[in-house]
């Protein structure tokens, strides 16, 4: 029994095109994105919630980390 090479698909070539402009549109996009102005750091996105108060729906966005951002406050109770 002779064992060939599978084939690869007739339209890779075109595929391989269509993958190299997306590429390159994203990176477009992601350097448009840059300078329209400051861009949140890695770890970052933006959270909703709602709050209800007296019978009304207040939504809120704030940004969240997964990560610690800035550092800690603390007071030990002997410097208080």
């Amino acid at each position: 029994m002779k064992h060939t090479k599978p084939k690869l698909a007739p339209n890779l070539a075109k595929r391989e095109e269509r993958l190299t402009a997306t590429i390159a549109a994203l990176k477009v996009k992601i350097q448009q994105i840059y300078d329209e102005g400051e861009v949140s750091p890695q770890g970052c996105y933006v959270a909703r919630y709602q709050v209800r108060q007296q019978q009304k729906i207040y939504w809120y966005y704030k940004l969240q980390a997964t990560e610690p951002i800035f550092e800690q406050a603390f007071i030990s109770p002997k410097e208080e």
